[in-house]
């Protein structure tokens, strides 16, 4: 399997808001060209785009808002995943708090699962869903907490290190 791969957290709040806009776009163009009427219509399906556009605009203020932290994705519940997590700071001998998840409005595209503070950071398990299907977890690390807690408590959860995600057979 390929090597546990890290990038700036904010990465899919960008991918979300481009899907959200692009889809937008993509909508209003073929309504365009299918509606033919008076200026005040068009007009007024150009204010319900606008208004359909606001979460793909707020989306893409979130991901610069998170811009520092570093994110992965993984294809474990996010349940499991925070338990894990929980377990190897405490086999670390960190003490974490949990705390409710940072305030962000899902529109449906995500769960929030949970957040494990410590002095030195953070640690928060979102799950991301395509509809109604579970499509992966994304592991958020904020402050100066090391990655490999992560990638340990991903392997005690997976039952081997050196991957990226767990077989398939675990899921």
């Amino acid at each position: 399997m390929a090597a546990f791969e890290w990038h700036s957290e904010s990465r899919e709040w960008y991918r979300a808001a481009a899907l959200v806009l692009g889809m937008m776009l993509a909508s209003r163009a073929i309504v365009r060209n299918a509606v033919k009427g008076p200026l005040l219509a068009e007009l007024n399906l150009d204010l319900l785009f606008l208004l359909i556009a606001l979460p793909g605009f707020w989306l893409a203020w979130q991901g610069y808002q998170l811009r520092e932290g570093r994110g992965a994705l993984l294809k474990v519940r996010g349940e499991e995943l925070l338990t894990a997590l929980e377990q190897e700071l405490l086999a670390a001998g960190f003490t974490p708090r949990e705390q409710p998840c940072v305030f962000a409005p899902s529109f449906g595209l995500w769960q929030q699962v949970g957040r494990l503070t410590l002095p030195d950071g953070e640690a928060e398990v979102k799950e991301l869903w395509l509809s109604a299907v579970f499509w992966r977890s994304q592991v958020a690390l904020r402050g100066r907490l090391d990655e490999a807690i992560v990638e340990r408590a991903l392997a005690r959860l997976a039952g081997y290190a050196g991957v990226n995600e767990p077989s398939p057979a675990r899921q």
